[in-house]
């Protein structure tokens, strides 16, 4: 039997889509975002432009996302007083939703074949 040969655009496009289910798979454990935005980072320039704006995308996804978790987090666990904790712990829910929404925002987008950004 012929083994069919998958054209290398196709081959990066399912690379980037792992990354997506490698973000979505974050939201159990929250490290997998990290690792996620580091595989990123270490393949852009390496595929074509519009998967290259999925790259973009979900860096930038993942560092405002943890940092507004990490920021509301450590609001919350240092500042006791009743409202500043609730504006942490709504910040951090917040930070949550952002990777959540752009995860799946960039899914969707991937894979209807459209660049997240204009290239």
């Amino acid at each position: 039997m012929a083994r069919t040969e998958v054209a290398p655009e196709e081959r990066a496009r399912k690379r980037v889509l792992t990354l997506y289910g490698v973000l979505a798979l974050g939201m159990l454990l929250n490290i997998l975002w990290i690792v996620a935005a580091m595989v990123a980072a270490q393949w852009r320039g390496e595929m074509p432009p519009w998967l290259d704006s999925h790259l973009r995308w979900q860096i930038n996804t993942v560092w405002v996302g943890l940092g507004a978790v990490f920021i509301g987090v450590l609001t919350f666990i240092v500042f006791p007083w009743r409202e500043i904790a609730l504006a942490g712990a709504a910040l951090a829910a917040f930070g949550w939703l952002w990777l959540l929404v752009r995860t799946a925002w960039g899914w969707f987008s991937l894979t209807r074949r459209r660049p997240m950004y204009q290239v």
